[in-house]
């Protein structure tokens, strides 16, 4: 199972900067984040890899929870084969190297300048 974890907790700057007005800093983070993982979500369903369809359908996008001072916003995918597609493998007989695509890298890639510009106050 692949799962991609969005910790906000190292945004201390953020923090500061909103922390006088924290009765809404809580919501603004849920939003933000859930902002930030829904186009990184998009992104990964775009350019994942078909072959019949079945890794494609897997993804799953589940809300934002906020444990303690930490934000989490997870993206899963349990299909077995996701990293080997993702980071490249052996074939069975050990005799060639299948190259991975590095699809989850290119999503994030993609999703830099989103999110510079969600978590600027």
């Amino acid at each position: 199972m692949i799962r991609i974890k969005f910790d906000a907790s190292g945004l201390v700057k953020l923090i500061h900067t909103l922390n006088k007005d924290s009765e809404h800093f809580s919501e603004r983070m849920d939003r933000t984040l859930e902002r930030i993982k829904l186009r990184y979500y998009q992104h990964v369903m775009i350019i994942t890899p078909v072959d019949t369809g079945y890794m494609k359908s897997r993804w799953k996008n589940l809300p934002v929870q906020k444990k303690g001072r930490v934000w989490i916003g997870l993206i899963q995918n349990d299909t077995f084969y996701l990293p080997y597609v993702n980071y490249g493998h052996w074939t069975v007989n050990r005799r060639s190297f299948v190259p991975g695509q590095f699809f989850l890298q290119k999503a994030l890639k993609m999703m830099q300048n989103t999110i510079q510009r969600e978590m600027i106050p």
